[in-house]
């Protein structure tokens, strides 16, 4: 089923009379648009179908579990969103398996390895006492991802828990050299222990030669 057919299957149910509307299979529909990872396409599908109303629990849950899965973090957090405050709104209850709470959420992020993603919603979503963020800088720059970790290290002012110069060592040793030496320009004493003929020979030692005669 392509997008186009999708699409167009949309737009027969979109026109279907409403008493028409239950017999049809609309969570199939849905199914095939996840699929294809037509996640926008599906969470209008949803809204538009009022599937959400009806609340399917269970394409509900296979839903948000695609979004998290697939790293849709910011639809997924959206839904939960407005999964809480259909709860509210409709005064019913919601099963356990639809409460998405930004906390689960994050934490899913976590256990997928997406740290950089993560620290963002956490900073967004305000949840720093419910996560260890400096653990999860360091997984990060474990994983030498060191223009995204030292953002974080900024956006969370944890300046002092990360010492510049093992932070430049390990840029080095990754061979990040623009990474570093923006880096060093942006904490100008990084040049007395790392001079600029220094960072040659090591690009030189590496056989980095495009850097080196840069």
């Amino acid at each position: 089923c392509t997008c186009d057919q999708l699409s167009f299957a949309t737009q027969i149910v979109e026109r279907c009379p409403e008493d028409l509307v239950p017999r049809l299979d609309l969570g199939a529909v849905v199914d095939r648009m996840l699929r294809r990872r037509r996640f926008e396409m599906a969470a209008r599908a949803i809204s538009k179908f009022g599937l959400l109303e009806r609340c399917d629990v269970n394409l509900l849950h296979r839903f948000l579990s695609a979004l998290v899965t697939k790293g849709q973090y910011r639809l997924a957090v959206e839904w939960a969103r407005k999964l809480a405050e259909w709860e509210v709104k409709s005064q019913q209850q919601l099963p356990e398996v639809l409460r998405w709470t930004p906390t689960a959420l994050v934490s899913a992020m976590v256990v997928a390895e997406d740290y950089d993603d993560a620290l963002k919603f956490i900073y967004e979503l305000n949840l720093r006492n419910d996560f260890p963020i400096t653990d999860l800088i360091g997984r990060m720059l474990a994983s030498q991802q060191f223009a995204k970790g030292l953002e974080h290290i900024k956006r969370f002012g944890l300046e002092p828990q990360f010492p510049p110069l093992q932070l430049m060592s390990g840029m080095l040793d990754a061979q990040q050299w623009e990474t570093a030496i923006k880096f060093a320009n942006e904490v100008p004493a990084l040049w007395d222990h790392f001079s600029k003929s220094l960072l040659v020979e090591r690009m030189i030692a590496a056989r980095d030669w495009a850097a080196a005669t840069n």
